[in-house]
């Protein structure tokens, strides 16, 4: 989506949430992917697979499934995944926050925070799916 020259007539362009969405996530998965970072053998071979099959496309489809996940897990009343590895190891949690350097690069370059074993992504609206 280009920018208008003109901005007084931004009422011609329609941008929906899942547009804006997808933006951001593509942004913020740039940032990411060109930050330089100390990596151990084991992730910089998972983000050289990540990197070479698409990081925009996997980590927007891992946040996606993440947020969809959450909300239909936990009913939509609670953004807020509260994850541990040994009583979580064997449920729907443990595909986005269980072991892995591939799913942990991905969950690092998502929108998410993360306090203890606490997980929440930075905006609630981000898990509102329609």
């Amino acid at each position: 989506m280009a920018l208008a020259e003109d901005t007084s007539d931004l009422s011609r362009f329609r941008v929906t949430r899942v547009e804006n969405y997808d933006s951001f996530v593509k942004h913020w998965l740039g940032v990411i992917k060109r930050r330089d970072q100390k990596q151990s053998e084991s992730n910089k071979l998972a983000l050289k697979v990540i990197l070479d099959n698409g990081v925009e496309h996997h980590g927007t489809e891992f946040q996606k499934a993440l947020a969809i996940a959450t909300f239909q897990e936990q009913g939509g009343r609670r953004h807020v995944v509260d994850y541990s590895y040994l009583r979580d190891k064997n449920s729907w949690k443990a595909q986005f926050f269980g072991l892995g350097p591939e799913r942990g690069l991905l969950r690092d370059t998502s929108l998410l925070s993360r306090s203890g074993n606490q997980y929440r992504f930075f905006h609630r609206s981000i898990i509102i799916v329609e």
